[in-house]
């Protein structure tokens, strides 16, 4: 006999696809009360088998085709079992003995039971082995069920709830990612539970709350959990999938077999309304969806368990067992896994339980989860008024140590550190003959780089210049760009430094915002250059003629801790540009820290590499001159010069050198296995690719250290020396000595594995934006967090997240952020997938620029590896690539490869550059008639203008509710049956055209559907 499969069979053989089918059962564990033999509890089974065909039927998963029968004769050996049942039966049981007594242990596949069915089938058992099952009502044959389901989806009135359920499933939002899941895209679905105590006190409040509003208790549950996945994924709507029994009409409260349905909750989250507004919202969508739940068949026309109509995020409210204590048999505890989730929540009243992907998350993370979870439910009953973005999600704990161990920086041993100039005077009396620099122009000794700058600095005072006054130099790599600096320092004037290959327009904006009270020429031609700037001023140009001995000493020059070292101008992310200034104390303490750290001392060779203009510079060229080391200066223009800078490196044998992810890779591609004297490698500026890294590793017997730092932080404020815990990019690590670094969401400090901006304090911060005091408060506000007076904290536009070592992860930055065709897009994200490619050296992605939004795209500019063939077209496997790890919609439908990548004079990518390289994605017209017809049906699925052949349907919208409706369409117009999975293999206009002729080709192929009826067989 034959049986066509339900919509919760069906959903659960699609979720098992790819998958290990046996994580997908439904299992409970029953206390046995009394003396119950086991061939009384084996005769009990086999009459359930007996009732009940369902636990009798097989299903067999064809190529085409799904169906269940009668298992045979062959199955005997394939269902032996400790309490034998009998042949044919899907039914696993044993006995098994436990401190807390003995336990029945029963199995089933999903596809033939949910909980409810469990429960049944107890219940049962203890009808049977009470009376012998005198009281028990006819069986309902499942197979009838499944009929009159699909008779009700036929009834008029149904098409209003089809039409419900349609409505709310239309455009579904991708599925947000939890920071800390892993980033393995091959990982297969290992479902894992994690329980936790509720407190009775907690149970009893959420009852109260729930009364109090006239709501449901599901009501509070299911709002409280929406709540928490939205702060921590940072979406604003998480599709949440709602266990329903799926047995509101009493006549089915006693079936056997699977009758639950996850319903999906589409409710976006408001962070300004209070969480009262959002129960109440929540209970009312509840109500319908349950009226509504026999009418929802999500699924049937998924592909596989990434599919949008299948929740990552679940609830499920669990009943506690209703059979009497007296009871042969009662369930103590229970496990149903029917489809795919990354989490599912089960409230028992007195106990949480969390199912999770073990394959994504830990164990640890899940637990956290749980958690908090708790925790906010615990906020939500006491303040149900506050809104639900700024109701804290971080418990107590967990709190307490983010502010007093993970956001703080070590404290720097001993004294505080003297300003850089007073140390460089101690190193130059004791180490008076060593190099103190090693140039293409010369190298002098510590002795007289101390004398030539003790010239500057008697020279400036001459000129009544000190503290607080601004003198400007133009940053080239010469020697005594190096004497001018350590002048100025000198004379407690304020250094800053221009970018000698700015536009001249530029430079005029910046001199008339920091009013230098004097400009100091290193070489005749930077005299020329800054020449006129001088006059615009009407400021001194003085000369810095490093032969030239001191004349005498240099009187005592007090300098005050916050007052001003240098000033250097960025534009940020404004384009305008702005001068910070930073303190001596601040410059000291990373001074001491980074020379700690990196155990700098005489021995080492430390390479300038880093334009002055530059923040990195500063300690490129202070820790060697504050310890004995040398400073080993490039040549001008070395990062345009990757051959020259290796050469560099190499003849001077460099032990220290920062550089930037870009220009790593390009020395690694030119042979930096060379550099056998480097010892440290550091890496800022930029993502550093775990990838990277290790091809690094694999060269250079080096330590890799990570730094991160916007300029208003002194240079650095975290650093990281280890692997990638978790893949893909080098975290950003840790504070550095002194330092503090937060990671704010809605406010508040956020918890470990959530984003939030990343917020700077401690000693390294720079006291504002020079002559700019609107600017400053902008971005420099009070710290909430501190009990030093007048402490601040730096929004620093950067969002990132703690890890679970305690180590902060870059994100991004809120300007990367594009909006493509409606949704927010972090291009950040996209880059680091696409360095994952072993092809690809470096990378960056833009928005192409267009004329409207028909054609917008993401285009991806590509520098290749040195050892990959620059003529193979790798577009289809790049893009193939990034969907395995990203949403369609986001990978870049272009892609252009560059010789090399445009870069800045700091070495990073240069995008200004790339956009003026952009031209619009070339467009091909669809030009066969299969291409003709597919764009018009295309436009009028996806709402688009137009469609050209080599567009994306999921790039240009399309999601996988409209598969469905695109198939059908082509049945129509082509007559042809296109495989719904298809649209994945060819996602393109030409691609799937060229499938559509492909199939018509073969009568065979479209001749029959793409599956046989589902039916059974016995």
């Amino acid at each position: 006999m034959t049986h066509p499969l339900s919509s919760q069979q069906r959903r659960t053989l699609r979720c098992q696809f790819g998958s290990d089918a046996t994580f997908f059962v439904a299992q409970c564990s029953a206390q046995i009360s009394g003396a119950i033999e086991d061939t009384a509890l084996a005769a009990a089974l086999c009459t359930l088998v007996e009732r009940h065909e369902i636990l009798r039927a097989e299903l067999d998963e064809l190529a085409d085709d799904a169906g269940h029968h009668d298992a045979g004769e062959g199955d005997a050996q394939a269902t032996a079992r400790p309490i034998d049942i009998g042949v044919g039966s899907r039914l696993r049981a044993r006995r098994s003995n436990t401190p807390d007594g003995a336990r029945l242990e029963l199995s089933l596949p999903a596809v033939a039971a949910d909980r409810a069915t469990l429960h049944n089938l107890v219940a049962e058992l203890n009808a049977l082995l009470g009376d012998g099952g005198a009281a028990l009502p006819e069986s309902v044959p499942y197979a009838l069920v499944v009929q009159w389901q699909q008779d009700l989806l036929r009834e008029p009135e149904a098409q209003v709830g089809v039409a419900f359920w349609r409505t709310r499933l239309a455009n579904p939002p991708a599925i947000p990612r939890l920071l800390l899941e892993r980033a393995d895209s091959d990982a297969r679905f290992a479902p894992s539970r994690l329980s936790l105590p509720v407190d009775a006190a907690l149970a009893t409040a959420a009852a109260a709350l729930a009364r109090r509003l006239g709501v449901s208790v599901q009501a509070v549950l299911v709002a409280t959990w929406k709540t928490l996945l939205a702060r921590m994924t940072g979406a604003p709507e998480v599709l949440l999938g709602i266990v329903s029994a799926g047995r509101a009409d009493e006549s089915l409260q006693q079936v056997i077999g699977p009758l639950a349905r996850t319903l999906p909750l589409r409710l976006p989250f408001h962070a300004a309304i209070p969480l009262r507004s959002a129960i109440e919202e929540t209970d009312r969508y509840l109500f319908d969806a349950d009226a509504w739940q026999d009418c929802f068949v999500g699924g049937d026309n998924a592909i596989g368990p990434d599919d949008a109509q299948l929740p990552a995020f679940v609830f499920e409210m669990l009943e506690t067992d209703a059979h009497a204590a007296a009871s042969p048999l009662r369930i103590v505890d229970d496990y149903v896994c029917s489809q795919t989730f990354r989490l599912r929540l089960g409230w028992r009243t007195l106990a949480i339980d969390l199912d999770f992907d073990s394959a994504r998350l830990s164990p640890a993370q899940a637990r956290r989860i749980a958690t908090a979870f708790v925790e906010l439910l615990q906020r939500v009953c006491v303040e149900p008024d506050v809104a639900g973005g700024t109701v804290a999600i971080a418990g107590v704990e967990e709190t307490r140590n983010l502010l007093q161990s993970v956001c703080l920086g070590p404290a720097l041993e001993g004294d505080a550190p003297p300003p850089v100039h007073v140390a460089f005077a101690t190193i130059a009396q004791r180490f008076p003959q060593r190099i103190a620099i090693a140039a293409v122009d010369g190298a002098v000794s510590f002795a007289q780089l101390e004398r030539a700058s003790r010239r500057v600095a008697q020279d400036l005072l001459d000129h009544g210049i000190g503290a607080e006054q601004v003198v400007a130099i133009l940053a080239e790599d010469a020697v005594n760009t190096i004497v001018a600096v350590l002048g100025i320092l000198r004379a407690g004037a304020v250094l800053l430094p221009l970018d000698r290959l700015a536009p001249p327009q530029r430079l005029e904006t910046i001199v008339a915002r920091a009013r230098p009270a004097a400009f100091i020429a290193t070489t005749p031609a930077s005299r020329g250059a800054l020449q006129p700037l001088a006059a615009a001023t009407a400021a001194p140009l003085l000369d810095c003629d490093g032969g030239a001995p001191a004349q005498r000493e240099l009187p005592p020059v007090a300098i005050h801790p916050q007052q001003a070292a240098y000033v250097l101008y960025t534009s940020g992310s404004t384009g305008e540009p702005k001068g910070i200034a930073v303190p001596h104390a601040a410059l000291a303490n990373h001074m001491a820290w980074i020379v700690d750290a990196l155990r700098i001392g005489p021995q080492d060779r430390v390479l300038q590499r880093t334009p002055l203009s530059f923040d990195a510079s500063i300690w490129e060229v202070f820790a060697p001159l504050i310890t004995g080391a040398c400073l080993v200066q490039c040549a001008p223009d070395a990062n345009f010069d990757v051959d020259g800078l290796l050469q560099t490196i190499v003849r001077n044998e460099v032990t220290v050198m920062q550089t930037v992810p870009s220009l790593l890779q390009a020395l690694l591609s030119a042979g930096f296995a060379g550099a056998v004297s480097l010892r440290t490698l550091c890496c800022g500026g930029d993502v550093l690719p775990a990838r990277l890294r290790q091809e690094a590793a694999q060269v250079l017997d080096a330590e890799f250290v990570n730094l991160y730092g916007p300029t208003e932080t002194c240079i650095d404020a975290s650093w990281w020396s280890g692997d990638a815990p978790h893949g893909g990019s080098i975290p950003i690590g840790k504070p550095i000595a002194g330092g503090e670094m937060f990671i704010v969401e809605s406010g508040l400090p956020a918890p470990i594995g959530v984003g939030g901006e990343i917020r700077i304090g401690g000693a390294g911060l720079a006291r504002g934006y020079l002559h700019q005091p609107a600017a400053t408060a902008v971005v420099f506000s009070p710290h909430p967090w501190s009990a030093l007076a007048g402490a601040q904290l730096y929004r620093t536009g950067d969002f990132g997240f703690w890890d679970e070592e305690g180590a902060a992860h870059f994100l991004g930055r809120q300007d990367d952020q594009v909006k493509l065709r409606g949704v927010r897009v972090q291009l950040e994200e996209i880059r680091s997938a696409l360095l994952q490619h072993p092809a690809v050296g470096e990378c960056q992605v833009m928005l192409s620029r267009d004329d409207g939004q028909a054609h917008q795209a993401l285009l991806a500019f590509v520098e290749l590896r040195a050892d990959q063939d620059a003529t193979h077209d790798f577009s289809a496997e790049w893009q193939r690539h990034l969907r395995a790890r990203l949403a369609d919609t986001v990978v870049p439908t272009s892609f252009v490869v560059l010789a090399q990548m445009p870069r800045t004079a700091s070495g990073k990518p240069d995008r200004s550059a790339l956009a003026s390289l952009q031209v619009t994605p070339r467009r091909s017209a669809p030009a066969t008639a299969t291409e003709q017809t597919v764009a018009v049906i295309w436009k009028e699925l996806l709402e688009v203008e137009e469609v050209d052949a080599e567009q994306n349907f999921f790039a240009l919208g399309g999601h996988s509710l409209l598969l469905t409706k695109l198939v059908a369409r082509v049945a129509e117009e082509l007559q042809v049956q296109v495989p719904l999975r298809g649209l994945f293999d060819a996602p393109t206009l030409s691609g799937f055209s060229a499938m559509i002729d492909a199939l018509k080709a073969q009568p065979q192929a479209h001749d029959r559907p793409e599956s046989e009826p589902e039916s059974s067989r016995s």
